[in-house]
């Protein structure tokens, strides 16, 4: 139960986090940008390499904190990119709200390749079932699309609905989406857990974040 009192506090306190951002200072990005070889923050994505010992250290750490079998979608390095998505303008305490309101239902649903709903979900199924029913935004169902295409946002400037990208274990490649929340929290659907709330500055976690996007337009008017 407090484990529960605790996420839910998080989720509704975005409302005070957002309170104190102005706007979210961009639009999607029209282009097409190959993110596969540059990384958010400017890094050769087609020479990254996950160190083994990651692997060794991420299975010392609690499951919370590391992916364990994260459920990760199988690369697919020649799809063709997602079509960019819309504007959406709306007030930061409309956001927050809709945000909590949607999430709240999915925290510990179990995981489910392929899923979207609260009966089980993979991470892109939340990620894209969270924009669809609180935004009107219909993202693809995939982690590696998702990251093609939205605005390319550095990690000390992450708000609360952007979404974060992990690379698979040590492949540069796109395989794991979550949504950003506040304080380093976001949330995510890992494999054998469900839908979690993890640290974005475990140790795990950031030896394998590949960069956030973000696809609202957010300004009190």
């Amino acid at each position: 139960m407090m484990r529960i009192s605790r996420h839910f506090v998080l989720l509704c306190s975005l409302t005070a986090v957002l309170f104190f951002f102005g706007c979210f200072p961009g639009a999607a990005d029209p282009r097409y940008i190959d993110y596969r070889r540059t990384s958010e923050d400017g890094a050769d994505a087609g020479s990254h390499s996950v160190p083994a010992d990651t692997i060794k250290q991420a299975a010392a750490l609690d499951f919370n904190e590391a992916e364990g079998d994260i459920g990760v979608e199988p690369a697919d390095s020649e799809v063709e990119p997602a079509s960019a998505p819309r504007n959406y303008s709306l007030s930061s305490s409309t956001l927050s709200w809709r945000l909590a309101e949607e999430l709240l239902p999915f925290l510990h649903a179990p995981y489910k390749y392929g899923g979207d709903d609260t009966t089980g979900v993979d991470c892109s199924g939340l990620t894209m079932a969270v924009y669809e029913s609180a935004f009107a935004l219909k993202l693809p169902h995939k982690a590696a699309l998702q990251f093609r295409k939205g605005k390319r946002v550095k990690r000390r400037q992450l708000m609360a609905g952007d979404l974060v990208f992990f690379y698979q274990k040590n492949r540069p490649h796109i395989g794991h989406v979550g949504l950003y929340l506040a304080d380093d929290q976001f949330i995510h659907s890992v494999g054998n857990k469900g839908v979690v709330i993890s640290d974005l500055s475990s140790p795990y976690w950031q030896k394998i974040y590949a960069g956030a996007r973000r696809y609202l337009l957010v300004g009190d008017e």
